[in-house]
């Protein structure tokens, strides 16, 4: 994000016919803005995986508490005065 930023800004500064100096300044402005744009997008995607992550784990876990609950219905219960 940095080198992009600086790379952009600065071309345009020195399309423009600013000098040297003004150009770059405009250059560091633009690298860090374009690095807190990358970085709020890393973070932005990397929450949207664990927020997935996270639903398909209780997912599973819904779907295994379902299996165990039909199993356990399934299976004959057991007498109290019967063999243990």
């Amino acid at each position: 994000g940095l080198l992009l930023g600086f790379a952009v800004t600065f071309l345009v500064a020195r399309g423009e016919d600013l000098p040297l100096a003004d150009a770059a300044l405009r250059g560091v402005v633009g690298a860090l803005a374009m690095s807190l744009v990358a970085w709020w997008s890393a973070l932005l995607v990397i929450t949207g995986l664990m927020r997935s992550a996270v639903s398909q784990q209780n997912a599973e876990i819904a779907e295994a508490l379902r299996q165990a609950a039909a199993a356990r219905e399934a299976a004959p219960a057991a007498e109290p005065g019967g063999e243990r």
